[in-house]
């Protein structure tokens, strides 16, 4: 009887690694897409992006999730940062290559809006503390 329990157990064991694999596998490539897909549809809230610079960008963006998603096994947490930066002026380098120039100007405008929002939001906050 433990014999059979034992094999049982290691059984068990061996179908559940099995399926963590398959899953997680799985998972990744939607998360890739899901993570592109809003990364485009931020950008398009920003700056109106015509169809086929949605597509373009949309590639893009998978390309960089991905290469996002490969720096999660680096143990170096400098060389992370460091390929991160290079990957993401990879994209904006990309991205400034689609973006038509009103576009660009919209996109600085807008994020400079965004930061001066939340400077103003910290700034009003630590004042009333």
């Amino acid at each position: 009887m433990k014999t059979s329990t034992k094999i049982c157990v290691i059984l068990t064991l061996m179908l559940l690694f099995i399926c963590s694999t398959v899953f997680s596998q799985k998972t990744s490539s939607a998360d890739v897409s899901s993570i592109a897909t809003g990364i485009v549809e931020r950008l398009d809230s920003d700056v109106v992006l015509t169809d086929s610079q949605k597509v373009v960008i949309l590639e893009h963006a998978k390309t960089l999730a991905v290469k996002s998603q490969n720096t999660r096994s680096m143990a170096n947490t400098d060389a992370v940062l460091l390929q991160r930066k290079s990957d993401v002026q990879e994209y904006k380098k990309a991205l400034d290559a689609i973006l038509t120039d009103e576009q660009k100007e919209a996109l600085i405008k807008k994020r400079d809006e965004r930061r001066e929002a939340i400077v103003k939001k910290y700034t009003l906050s630590k004042e009333l503390k």
